[in-house]
């Protein structure tokens, strides 16, 4: 059995960096952080399958000044607590100005503006990459959310980090999506002395990434895996993006598909192979 795991994202930060996309595991075309396709999974004719669809982190809200979120892991699993077949790790919160870094996850999320600490967090080897790192002087500026194939960029000067890049693994024949983008960085595009250079947001990263603001940040893409922006906005109102939800995907010869499933996965087939795409959490009859 071919399978894709795709996490849920993070969210980003106010004050901060955007979050990392959801971690990527992928028998088919290629796995997250610039790792190979994994061995395809062994399944037992008759033997139950809890297929679980990591949720994408909550926004973080002003003026509670503070890291995003986590998002959640998603899994294949025998039922009843068994044995886990496949994992992939939810994406990383971004950082804020105090503590500035960014959480680590399945990608890490980027880091906040003048904090005391300005480092990305570190992505998870074989499912997706760091975050970038955050300015300490102004205009300030905060790192992008790591993608699952590319990290995300530093913030420099007035230009806040874009989110890193998801991965294309081709597995769904009706598509060939990007999944796992992250998130970009907020940035303060109305600084102040006057005359002061403006700050620039970060865009998000191809697969779902949402884009980074002064103020309501753009939210990570559900079925995709996606970061969302950090805002450096601190005022009633404002919030980060949240993450986006991830995906799971099972591809089976045709001649092996049982037909019993829950959670409504979206069912097609591509030659002599029939693929199933849950995008709520559910269960598989091998």
């Amino acid at each position: 059995f071919h399978f894709q795991v795709l996490a849920g994202g993070g969210s980003g930060g106010t004050r901060g960096g955007g979050g990392g996309g959801g971690g990527l595991v992928s028998s088919y075309g290629t796995s997250g952080g610039g790792a190979s396709a994994v061995a395809q999974l062994t399944l037992n004719i008759g033997t139950v399958y809890d297929i679980t669809v990591g949720a994408g982190a909550a926004v973080r809200a002003a003026p509670s000044w503070g890291q995003g979120y986590d998002g959640t892991a998603s899994t294949i699993q025998v039922t009843g607590g068994g044995t886990v077949m496949a994992t992939a790790a939810g994406g990383g919160g971004g950082g804020n100005s105090s503590p500035g870094a960014g959480r680590d996850g399945g990608c890490g999320g980027g880091a906040g503006i003048a904090g005391t600490s300005d480092a990305g967090g570190s992505g998870t080897a074989g499912q997706g990459f760091a975050g970038g790192s955050g300015s300490t002087s102004g205009p300030y500026s905060s790192g992008g959310g790591g993608g699952t194939a590319a990290v995300g960029a530093n913030g420099s000067g007035t230009q806040s980090g874009n989110g890193g890049a998801g991965t294309q693994t081709g597995i769904r024949a009706a598509e060939n999506a990007y999944y796992g983008g992250g998130g970009g960085g907020g940035a303060n595009t109305n600084y102040n002395p006057p005359g002061g250079p403006n700050g620039i947001n970060g865009s998000g990263g191809s697969g779902g990434g949402g884009a980074g603001s002064m103020n309501n940040a753009g939210g990570g893409q559900d079925e995709y895996g996606g970061g969302g922006g950090g805002t450096y906005g601190a005022t009633n109102g404002n919030e980060s993006g949240q993450g986006g939800d991830g995906v799971v995907f099972l591809r089976v010869a045709t001649a092996k598909y049982s037909g019993t499933t829950t959670g409504s996965p979206d069912v097609e087939t591509s030659g002599s192979d029939t693929i199933l795409r849950w995008i709520n959490s559910g269960t598989y009859t091998a």
